[in-house]
């Protein structure tokens, strides 16, 4: 072992164990790792890259948006049904009408050039981004969830996370942002920013519907959001 890492161990494990600013289900285990591990490129390809692989965006259509319904979310007993269809309307809300409107855009200021795909949730304000994994052979920029599957991914969140006024001090959904998160955590959040990051790497490339892309994901973006209650 390195007696230089060695010595900087304790340092730090000891501010490992005071990051109230950053909570992830393995960040401990990454850290270790860093220091006492062989030093080598760390990598999030935890799939096969496939030629010619169906671009996400193909079919694109709102009937496959399910509605959210008042069996699914919390209503407040005693409203009347005109109240109650409001409520329901609000969460079924989509700020877009057609799913070219949501835009790509590249990040700047990093060491790497990133694209990534933005929708703003018309219900809740919070942003889902969808970051770009691969660039092919024609230079097409390959996405897990694309335009669709992030506006799933926001009515998903709607129906599957319990949420109340916290909710709007939420900042954003990060999927393969790995600039952030790598492969050795599932999920991270991140309290001063109020952002979530969800490494989805493990669905990339295997046929998985985005239905369940997003329901193999759930699980990790509802114990992420645990922190931000």
């Amino acid at each position: 072992m390195n007696l230089k890492k060695f010595f900087k161990l304790p340092l730090i494990l000891a501010f490992a164990s005071g990051a109230s600013f950053l909570t992830s289900c393995s960040f401990l285990e990454r850290i270790i790792e860093n220091v006492i591990g062989d030093e080598e490129e760390t990598t999030h390809n935890t799939y096969e890259v496939k030629p010619n692989y169906p671009n996400v965006d193909e079919i694109s259509t709102f009937k496959e948006l399910l509605p959210i319904t008042d069996k699914e979310v919390y209503i407040t007993s005693g409203i009347s049904e005109k109240d109650k269809e409001a409520t329901l309307k609000s969460y079924n809300a989509t700020s877009i009408n057609d799913y070219s409107e949501i835009k790509e855009y590249k990040r700047k200021n990093t060491s790497k050039s990133q694209y990534y795909l933005e929708y703003k949730d018309k219900h809740t304000n919070v942003i889902f981004r969808d970051f770009s994994y691969h660039v092919d052979e024609q230079g097409k920029r390959r996405y897990l969830l694309g335009k669709r599957g992030l506006v799933i991914l926001a009515q998903e969140f709607k129906r599957k996370i319990p949420f109340g006024s916290e909710i709007y001090d939420f900042n954003s959904v990060n999927i393969n942002d790995f600039e952030v998160i790598n492969d050795k955590a599932n999920g991270l959040y991140i309290p001063l920013s109020k952002k979530m990051y969800i490494n989805g790497s493990t669905y990339a490339e295997k046929n998985f519907s985005i239905y369940e892309i997003i329901g193999g994901m759930m699980p990790t973006i509802f114990h992420e959001y645990m922190h931000h209650w």
